[in-house]
């Protein structure tokens, strides 16, 4: 192959096929298909369903609608951050469950999570506090009464 070749992928002119090897012309050259299939980073079957759209003259590309479809539509994915946005505290599990109650659908906290992190918001995980007691909080404000009038240098021996 040329070196203008190596950025695009190589076109497939035909399959000879026998019982015992099979013989795949690429771009003028001759590979066996066990060596190509390591030389183009494919497997056997993408190469014989390659070879058998080649014979019936199909086009390689796929056709459209192929895969399977979102569940949710465009809107339903911006109502869905709209609930995000409004408690974003809820966990995905609660925010599916809310979507659930509000729509005919139902889909689960992962298909939440999917969606939230294609719109570019990040999952995370709380940072556990330290208790607080009632106690601990009047002591905490107690002091910040006394404290209130200090000046730098006050602060500067606690």
């Amino acid at each position: 192959m040329s070196s203008s070749d190596t950025d695009e992928t190589p076109t497939i002119s035909f399959l000879i096929s026998n019982k015992k090897k099979r013989l795949l012309v690429i771009d003028g050259y001759i590979y066996q298909q066990n060596k190509s299939t390591a030389k183009l980073g494919v497997s056997n079957d993408c190469i014989s369903n390659i070879a058998k759209k080649d014979k019936f003259k199909l086009p390689l590309e796929n056709r459209p609608g192929q895969g399977r479809k979102k569940l949710t539509t465009f809107k339903e994915d911006r109502y869905l951050l709209n609930l995000m946005k409004k408690d974003r505290q809820k966990s995905s599990r609660q925010l599916a469950t809310d979507w659930n109650s509000s729509h005919g659908k139902s889909i689960s906290a992962r298909t939440v999570r999917r969606r939230l992190f294609n719109a570019g918001y990040k999952s995370y995980t709380v940072k556990p506090k330290p208790y607080r007691k009632p106690s601990h909080c009047s002591a905490r404000l107690k002091f910040a009464k006394q404290c209130s009038d200090w000046n730098f240098s006050d602060w500067k021996t606690v």
